[in-house]
């Protein structure tokens, strides 16, 4: 969704870190970037769902970041979230 429109090659970064009891998450692209104009994105129900999970097992919200806000001559957007890990049954 990202990339529609731009001229140049599109990047998607995957980074997958273990921190205690959870993987965290971190993708990033070089795309438009969220829209001022669709600031209330539309989610669909899977996101929905997939965010609640994420935030009662982990009592974290998955972030999204206009890279724009940071850098002002960037692009893209950054989600960040953690998955819950267990490494035995007893975890």
């Amino acid at each position: 969704h990202g990339f529609l429109g731009i001229d140049y090659k599109g990047e998607i970064k995957i980074n997958i870190k273990q921190e205690q009891r959870f993987m965290s998450c971190t993708i990033e692209d070089n795309g438009i970037g969220l829209k001022k104009e669709n600031s209330k994105y539309k989610k669909s129900v899977s996101t929905t769902l997939i965010s609640k999970f994420i935030r009662k097992t982990t009592k974290q919200d998955v972030t999204i970041l206009d890279k724009r806000n940071g850098t002002p001559s960037s692009s893209g957007t950054i989600v960040k979230f953690l998955i819950p890990f267990k490494l035995s049954d007893n975890d």
